[in-house]
């Protein structure tokens, strides 16, 4: 009886396998996820309240690097730092404003799909 156990549960793990590779491999096809747009824009939030404190504890309105950001503890290390589709944030730092940008799904700055934050005045 127990054999047939030690079967069962090796074919059981072999079909947990398989399925975690067609997740893993349906991942990388470059699908997007449903929150993907909201998940961009939540990072591109963090980065940016990160800029602001650097900004603030260095008296600068200059635009810190991310490795900047991280050196002087303003970006957790672990921090994602690009987009939902894997692309770099585009950071604009200017006297008045910081803003982030992610090029959205199609991955192409100055395009209808951007995400920016703060988000344009309509």
């Amino acid at each position: 009886m127990w054999k047939w156990v030690k079967r069962g549960l090796l074919v059981f793990l072999g079909v947990c396998a398989a399925l975690v590779a067609i997740v893993f491999w349906l991942g990388g096809r470059g699908d997007v996820p449903d929150g993907a747009p909201k998940n961009a824009e939540t990072g591109g939030r963090i980065l940016r309240t990160a800029i602001q404190q650097w900004q603030a504890v260095n008296n600068s309105t200059a635009c810190p690097t991310l490795p900047q950001l991280v050196a002087e503890k303003q970006l957790d290390p672990g921090q994602n730092t690009t987009d939902s589709w894997n692309s770099p944030y585009q950071f604009l730092c200017t006297a008045d404003e910081v803003v982030v940008r992610s090029a959205g799904p199609d991955r192409q700055f100055n395009t209808p799909d951007d995400i920016r934050v703060p988000r344009a005045a309509q």
